[in-house]
């Protein structure tokens, strides 16, 4: 699948977006605080760059998840994750653009709180 990442690109972001699609899941997701806040930190990626992931990579992807009346709460396996992923970057910009703003109403809700509060645990206040 062609991608706008280059395979090294690809293979760095993995970890984060398995990471990252754990915030939407149908469960306490500060469970899992602990555990992404390591992976995000050994990613070498910025607050701000993982915060772009988390909007215009994962979150148009897991999205709907949260607006269903019971939503995977166990996680999903990380193959399929990275299979969703470069899935939704294969598309076209265009549809690409249609999904990040299906997901923006949820994804800046999660924003607001569990991703504010793991980027606190990952960077410090900033």
């Amino acid at each position: 699948m062609k991608t706008p990442f280059t395979e090294a690109e690809i293979t760095r972001r993995k970890p984060v977006w398995i990471g990252l699609s754990d915030v939407f899941l149908d469960t306490d997701v500060s469970l899992f605080d602990a555990r992404l806040s390591k992976t995000l930190k050994e990613s070498g990626f910025d607050a701000d760059e993982v915060e772009k992931i988390l909007r215009e990579e994962v979150g148009p992807v897991f999205f709907t998840n949260l607006t269903v009346v019971a939503g995977e709460w166990a996680g999903w396996p990380d193959e399929w994750i990275v299979s969703e992923v470069t899935k939704y970057l294969s598309k076209t910009e265009v549809l690409r653009i249609a999904q990040k703003l299906r997901s923006k109403p949820v994804v800046d809700q999660l924003v607001k709180s569990d991703w504010l509060r793991v980027k606190t645990l990952t960077w410090g206040a900033t």
